[in-house]
């Protein structure tokens, strides 16, 4: 029997034109939202739903989902 291990998703370039291993996560306004920025030049960020998850490989998750789903422009990106 194999176990399979379920990797984290690749997380798209920013457009400081690095590509971050990880997000810097702030809180939110309340504990239903949260920020993702680049881990890299933190400039660039999104707010995502933490579905109020206290979990921090979860909110990385979460944060990597509405990450990659962020439109972008002039940024060339393959899976």
């Amino acid at each position: 029997m194999t176990d399979k291990i379920s990797l984290p998703p690749a997380i798209r370039p920013c457009f400081c034109g690095a590509t971050p291993d990880q997000l810097a996560i702030t809180e939110g306004s309340s504990s239903k939202y949260a920020w993702a920025a680049c881990g890299w030049c933190a400039e660039w960020s999104i707010e995502f739903r933490t579905n109020y998850s206290q979990d921090p490989d979860e909110l990385q998750r979460l944060a990597v989902e509405a990450w990659n789903r962020a439109p972008r422009a002039d940024i060339p990106y393959t899976s």
